[in-house]
């Protein structure tokens, strides 16, 4: 019988352990400037995964956003923003798994979203020298 409760026991701390350790994202696109992306959440898949948000400029009135989960864009730059040149189309990434739904949520025309990642991190640094 004992053997029974440490079983259950085992079975509800890992599913516990387990839904602690995933990370929640907002995530959304939108192609507009000035519209708003990252109203839904969603809960990452892996616990390799980081919050991400994304945007492209794609005309003077058009302007590629997204946010969501990943593990293979936010590999090699954790909890920083990164800019990436794909087929001559410049891509700015901002990366974070500090906490849930890190990634900002409203991303809109208002500053750059790289203006905007650089001073969540500025912020996340001086509260950690507290």
């Amino acid at each position: 019988m004992n053997h029974r409760i440490v079983l259950i026991f085992y079975c509800i701390f890992s599913t516990f352990s387990i839904s602690q350790a995933v990370l929640k994202c907002y995530t959304g696109y939108s192609i507009m400037k000035g519209s708003t992306i990252g109203t839904e959440t969603k809960e990452c898949g892996k616990e390799t995964d980081f919050c991400y948000n994304g945007t492209a400029d794609i005309s003077s009135f058009s302007k590629f956003q997204k946010a969501g989960c990943n593990t293979v864009i936010c590999q090699f730059h954790a909890n920083k923003c990164f800019e990436q040149n794909v087929s001559g189309q410049l891509l700015t990434f901002c990366c974070c798994n500090t906490d849930d739904l890190c990634n900002g949520g409203a991303v809109t025309d208002s500053g750059s979203l790289f203006d905007r990642g650089l001073s969540v991190l500025k912020g996340l640094v001086s509260a950690g020298k507290k």
